[in-house]
């Protein structure tokens, strides 16, 4: 597990934009989570999916345009944490 330390682990734009479907998927429509993934991946390359006669579409744009100022937001309250030894007291 050595290998992990020191790695910024961050959250790309088009995940969170999925996370955010997956999210309605199962929240709204009540989907199992894990054919709320697979639906939201799929919809997240063209917006539009077809499953015999229904069709489902997400505006994309709405989406991230709903999420950005909850992001800043978030981004906003969060402290980087110190990494590495604390200074030396000052004498």
């Amino acid at each position: 597990m050595a290998e992990s330390q020191g790695v910024r682990r961050t959250v790309t734009d088009d995940a969170l934009v999925t996370l955010a479907i997956v999210r309605d998927l199962h929240h709204d429509l009540g989907l199992p989570l894990g054919r709320a993934v697979a639906v939201a991946e799929s919809l997240q390359a063209s917006g539009a999916m077809r499953a015999g006669l229904v069709a489902l579409t997400v505006d994309r744009s709405q989406v991230v345009d709903q999420l950005a100022p909850r992001v800043s937001e978030a981004l906003e309250r969060i402290v980087p944490r110190r990494r590495g030894r604390p200074p030396r007291p000052r004498d």
